[in-house]
């Protein structure tokens, strides 16, 4: 029989046909015998299998046989099954059935109390019985028969059947998927999310869950180039949270999303998952000042009450930390006059100078409007001495009383972060 192959990692085997150890049945009986006059001993042997409409693979097969000898002189009744597979059991003299040996059949007639069998493949099952007495004359009973359907049965328990059966070479390789675990999104936090380079240590906290309840490790990518920190579950579980020693320095001011995942002891993963509340934002209060203008083509559906509208829009902006400064100040104008749109920022929140690249947060308001509130965060690249590789991005949002934000204007339409 060809193997039988799903994805995962643990095997079980095809149980065979036939099971000595099932639930009593509700027969539906087919008879035949045979009779031989003179000395010849006579058999009888029946099959049935419940349940009985339709029976199908798992069904108790019932077997009686019987079995006399005008001469008195019987000595054994052998009964086989044998299954679709080929496959065979017998009790008898050297079966496993101790009901038929030799003592329990003698003299003129042997009834010994029924077999049932459990059948557990889909096909039609012979059953023979054969009487013999001290002479040496034998009797093989008319075969009965009872076919059974449905698919083949699985047991992960060789023992289930007798020896003759478990050592039938039909095996198959059945693998059982691992159940996905998750983490919760609602746990993970980073803390703080703004702080400047000289106090930029974070703590993470998550917490994953596997219906396997094998859960191994919750690892964290930092996002700032240094090896992901993994974290063991204490034991094989359903729930696991990162532990109160899940910290980690930032040594470079930037901009940085941490992402974790979580894997079980199937190798099966869930993750990455980046942090749900947005960037953690390292700063440098000694990090100087930036200042940039010039001019960009906004690019059809960058304004959201007007995606037709398209054209020069004209920038400038400037920032700095003060002396002993946390927070930066400075100003920043956008202006494209084919939509129609003017925002001015009004505070900066935080501003992260890393090479020729520098990122600011802030508040702002559109066309002189400061409600509803507009906040704004802004990122340029200084391309050297070629102004083609220079980049900025303007993305303004406007914030409900919910905290829910939407889009009122992103030159770099389609883009879902602050970066290009």
């Amino acid at each position: 029989m060809d193997p039988v192959k799903d994805s995962g990692a643990r095997q079980a085997s095809l149980a065979p046909c036939i099971s000595l150890t099932p639930a009593s049945p509700t027969p539906t009986q087919a008879t035949a015998g045979v009779a031989v006059a003179n000395d010849v001993p006579t058999a009888s042997v029946s099959a049935s299998a419940a349940p009985a409409a339709p029976p199908s693979a798992g069904s108790v097969v019932t077997i009686t046989a019987t079995a006399s000898d005008v001469g008195s002189n019987l000595t054994f009744l052998a009964v086989a099954l044998t299954g679709p597979d080929g496959a065979s059991t017998s009790w008898g003299p050297a079966g496993p059935d101790s009901a038929f040996s030799p003592a329990a059949c003698s003299g003129t007639a042997c009834a010994p109390a029924a077999l049932t069998p459990q059948v557990t493949c889909p096909g039609t099952y012979l059953v023979t019985a054969t009487a013999t007495d001290a002479d040496g004359a034998t009797c093989a009973a008319a075969p009965a028969s009872v076919t059974v359907t449905g698919p083949p049965s699985l047991s992960a328990d060789p023992a289930f059947n007798d020896d003759a059966v478990k050592n039938s070479p039909d095996t198959a390789s059945v693998t059982v998927a691992g159940e996905t675990p998750s983490l919760d999104a609602a746990t993970f936090t980073v803390t703080p999310m703004l702080m400047p380079l000289t106090s930029a240590v974070v703590t993470a906290a998550v917490t994953a869950s596997d219906p396997g309840k094998d859960l191994t490790a919750i690892v964290i990518d930092w996002d700032d180039g240094t090896a992901p920190s993994s974290y063991p579950c204490a034991s094989l579980s359903a729930n696991c949270p990162l532990p109160a020693s899940a910290t980690h320095p930032y040594t470079a001011a930037g901009v940085y999303l941490p992402t974790a995942t979580v894997t079980d002891a199937d190798g099966v993963t869930a993750g990455p998952l980046p942090l749900p509340a947005g960037f953690v934002v390292v700063y440098d209060p000694q990090g100087g000042f930036v200042t940039g203008g010039g001019w960009i083509v906004s690019p059809p559906g960058a304004l959201a009450s007007n995606p037709a509208a398209t054209g020069r829009a004209n920038f400038g902006f400037n920032s700095k930390y003060q002396r002993g400064a946390n927070v930066p100040t400075g100003s920043t104008e956008f202006v494209f006059q084919a939509g129609r749109f003017k925002f001015k920022s009004t505070s900066y929140d935080w501003m992260v100078v890393s090479g020729s690249r520098v990122q600011y947060k802030g508040t702002g308001i559109v066309n002189g409007n400061a409600s509803p509130a507009y906040k704004f965060s802004l990122m340029a690249v200084d391309g050297g001495n070629s102004a083609a590789l220079d980049s900025f991005r303007l993305p303004v949002f406007s914030v409900g009383a919910d905290g829910a934000e939407a889009k009122v204007y992103d030159n770099y339409v389609g883009s879902a972060d602050f970066t290009n």
